[in-house]
C-alpha cells in the first residue's frame, strides 16, 4: 500500500511518536509510507523523521483552501491509496479530498459534543477512526457524528524483547546519569507538565525521604513549548521540598528504554491519560508500576496484578512508593506479570495486523 502519515502537531510526546513510529513500521512491513509534517514541529528534527525525507511545510490550520490544493496534488503524484491522521484538528484539510480514504487514529480523550453542521461535514469524510482504549471508543460513540462501525478501538503495540536488548546495562545507564547505583530509584518519563504528575510525585517523595533515605527519583521529559519554563519551576520545588539532592532531572531523551531498564518503580501520575505508552514501556522491563486510575490506565494496570493502581493523591502515591521499597517479592510479582501481560496483549505484530486490515478495508470499500 501507498500510505500519507501526516501530523501537524508542534509538540513531541507519544502522539507524534507513534506517528513516526508507524511509519517507520509500515514502511520496514514493504509498504510505501509518505510523512508530512509541519515545520514549525519538534517532530521534524527528530532521527525518525529524518530517515523518512518527510514533506515539510507550515500548519495549515482548520480551512486552507490553498493547503488542501497542494495536498491533492501530492496526493495524486505519489498515487497515495490512504492518509492516516492522528488528530482531529488536521481532518478538515484533508476532507475536501473526498475519494481519499481517511484513517484517524484518536489518542485524546475528549467528551465535547460535535456534532455541529462543519463537523457532521468534516466526519462524513473520514472512512475509520481507532482509538486507542475501549473507554475512548465508548467516549467517541457519544461525542462524534460517527456510526458504531465507523469507530474501533486498537490498543498500542510494542516489542518487548526488542526493548529489552535496547536497554543494557542499568548499571551502566545509572552512572552515566550520577545516580547511586545502590539507590532505590523511582522514576516518571513523560512531558513536564502539570497533567503529568511531577509535581504530585516531587511532593510525595518529600513525605518519605526521611524514612527512606536510599531513594532517588529520576524525571525524564521536557516541557511543551506553551510553557517552557516548568522544568525550572519543578527544580526549585525540588528544592524548597529540601528533596533536590536525591531528585535527578534527564531532559528529554530518544531512547528511553534503558532509562526504564534502571528503575526500581515507574509512576505514571497523570491528572488525565488516554493511554500511557509509558506504562507499556515499563512493562516491557519488568518494572512495577505505580500509576492513577486515569483516563484508559485501568485497561492496562491491573490493581494488585502488573501494578498498584492510586488516586491522585500525594499520601496515597507515597504509600504505595513505601510498600513497594519495603517489598521486594512484590515488586518482582507485580514486574514478572507486566511483562507477561505486555507479551500477550499488547505484541506491536498484532497492532500492525489490525492497522493494516483497517486500511484494506477502507480502500476496498473506495474502489
Amino acid at each position: 500500500m501507498i500510505i500519507l502519515e501526516a501530523c501537524f502537531s508542534p509538540s513531541l510526546g507519544g502522539l507524534e511518536l507513534y506517528c513516526l513510529n508507524t511509519a517507520r513500521q509500515l514502511r520496514d512491513r514493504g509498504h510505501r509510507v509518505h510523512l508530512w509534517l509541519a515545520a514549525e514541529s519538534r517532530m521534524a528534527a527528530h532521527p525518525l523523521a529524518r530517515d523518512t525525507d518527510p514533506v515539510i511545510s507550515p500548519a495549515p490550520g482548520y480551512v486552507n483552501p490553498l493547503f488542501t490544493w497542494r495536498l491533492g496534488r501530492f496526493v495524486r503524484e505519489r498515487g497515495i491509496q490512504a492518509v492516516h491522521l492522528h488528530r482531529s484538528k488536521d481532518l478538515s484539510v484533508f476532507a475536501p479530498l473526498k475519494d481519499l480514504p481517511k484513517l484517524l487514529t484518536l489518542q485524546i480523550e475528549s467528551a465535547l459534543p460535535k456534532r455541529d453542521p462543519f463537523h457532521r461535514y468534516v466526519y462524513s469524510r473520514v472512512d475509520r477512526i481507532l482509538t486507542i482504549t475501549q473507554r475512548m471508543r465508548g467516549i467517541a460513540l457519544q461525542a462524534l457524528p460517527a456510526d458504531e462501525a465507523k469507530i474501533q478501538a486498537l490498543h498500542y503495540g510494542l516489542e518487548p524483547d526488542r526493548l529489552r536488548e535496547r536497554a543494557g546495562d542499568p548499571a551502566a545507564t545509572r552512572r552515566r546519569f550520577g545516580l547511586p547505583e545502590a539507590a532505590f530509584l523511582v522514576g516518571l518519563v513523560g512531558r513536564l507538565e502539570e497533567n503529568k504528575g511531577q509535581e504530585v510525585l516531587l511532593r510525595a517523595f518529600a513525605r518519605i525521604q526521611g524514612r527512606r533515605p536510599d531513594v532517588h527519583l529520576l524525571m525524564a521529559g521536557e516541557p511543551p513549548p506553551e510553557n517552557p519554563g516548568y522544568d525550572r519551576y519543578l527544580e526549585r520545588l525540588a528544592q524548597d521540598l529540601g528533596v533536590a539532592e536525591r531528585t535527578h532531572f534527564a531532559g528529554f531523551q530518544v531512547d528511553t528504554a534503558p532509562l526504564f531498564a534502571a528503575l526500581d518503580v515507574s509512576v505514571l501520575a497523570s491528572r488525565e491519560e488516554a493511554f500511557g505508552l509509558v506504562l507499556l514501556e515499563a512493562m516491557a522491563q519488568g518494572v512495577p508500576i505505580v500509576a492513577t486510575r486515569a483516563g484508559g490506565v485501568p485497561e492496562i494496570v491491573q490493581d494488585g496484578v502488573n501494578g498498584l493502581l492510586i488516586g491522585r493523591d500525594e499520601a496515597e502515591l507515597a504509600a504505595a512508593l513505601e510498600r513497594l521499597r519495603d517489598d521486594p517479592d512484590l515488586r518482582r510479582r507485580l514486574g514478572q506479570a507486566g511483562l507477561r501481560i505486555v507479551r500477550e496483549k499488547f505484541r506491536l505484530e498484532d497492532h500492525l495486523r489490525a492497522l493494516e486490515g483497517h486500511f484494506e478495508e477502507i480502500i476496498e470499500k473506495r474502489r
